[in-house]
């Protein structure tokens, strides 16, 4: 990320863009149209230019498209290595963007949580931050959590995600039902879905240490069952199965509303014609069966900028 200079039209990731750009996600459609991207064509990039631009990145996403048929995503994956390789002339770069502690889709007594708060918290205490949230609304990026998350664990948090329909008592499902006038999941999906918030095969995996230590998803001997996560997590990839497993819990366990082996949203970088572009794909799972899975890879949001 820190290769790249400041963006013209640049993707700001936040907890409300899966709102903002709704309209985008249902409709089908694969742009949305920044203003800066007329003057940037119309100044900067000839129009055959940017033709070619615009065909590659959805040829991308197009052969994004094979990773709905992998089970789990992870940094090796050969679907992964398949389209680094492909593009490899390009720098394709694929990151997680949606996996870690996202504080807003949490419920409050589980924000609360000593170890939760021990471990986030300047202060060791949530209740700065739930006071902010409650009277300014969600966090847009992670630079705005740096006057309440520790400095050294920012990184594992995250504004961008899909919210798992069983946290319904969290702040993020009250400001989601509000905007869309409606607490039916069905009519809040994809906004709400079954996805899980966090793939574990995309972290380190000491970052959940405290969602298991906080006392409430009924993990029994929590010191033992974090030895053998770290041990078996930091090994391999892993999948439900897996998760269930190690931890000894069933997968109907509430923990699965925050683990799983799925990426939620991917961020994408590429170069071509000494421009890089930047862009925000969705993976969209399947309304009708309730799956854990991505049915379809779309495109949210793109931007491009000048050189490396």
């Amino acid at each position: 990320m820190n290769r790249y200079k400041r963006k013209q039209g640049s993707i700001e990731p936040g907890s409300l863009l899966i709102i903002l750009f709704i309209s985008v996600l249902l409709s089908g459609l694969s742009v949305y149209a920044f203003s800066s991207f007329d003057y940037y064509t119309k100044n900067v990039i000839e129009n055959q230019r940017m033709k070619e631009i615009k065909h590659l990145l959805y040829l991308v996403i197009s052969d994004m498209q094979i990773m709905v048929n992998d089970e789990i995503d992870y940094p090796d994956d050969p679907s992964i290595l398949f389209l680094r390789s492909k593009y490899d002339k390009n720098e394709l770069i694929l990151k997680d963007v949606s996996s870690g502690y996202h504080i807003d889709f949490m419920p409050d007594d589980l924000l609360a949580s000593s170890s939760i708060s021990e471990y986030l918290f300047l202060g060791e205490s949530a209740i700065s931050y739930i006071k902010h949230r409650d009277e300014n609304g969600f966090s847009m990026t992670n630079a705005a959590l740096e006057q309440f998350i520790k400095r050294p664990v920012l990184a594992s948090c995250t504004v961008l995600g899909w919210l798992n329909i069983n946290e319904q008592k969290s702040f993020a499902f009250k400001e989601i039902s509000a905007t869309f006038n409606s607490t039916d999941t069905d009519v809040l999906f994809p906004v709400v879905n079954t996805m899980p918030m966090t793939n574990v095969n995309m972290i380190e995996p000491e970052i959940l240490t405290p969602l298991l230590y906080s006392g409430f998803f009924g993990i029994e001997k929590v010191s033992a069952a974090n030895e053998r996560m770290i041990a078996r997590f930091g090994f391999g990839p892993v999948d439900d199965t897996d998760i269930s497993a190690v931890l000894k819990v069933p997968e109907s366990s509430r923990l699965f509303t925050y683990l799983g082996g799925k990426t939620s949203f991917w961020e994408l970088f590429f170069t071509i014609h000494d421009v890089t572009v930047n862009a925000l794909i969705g993976g969209i799972p399947d309304k009708n069966n309730k799956s854990r899975m991505v049915k379809e890879y779309r495109l949210v949001d793109w931007s491009m900028s000048d050189g490396k």
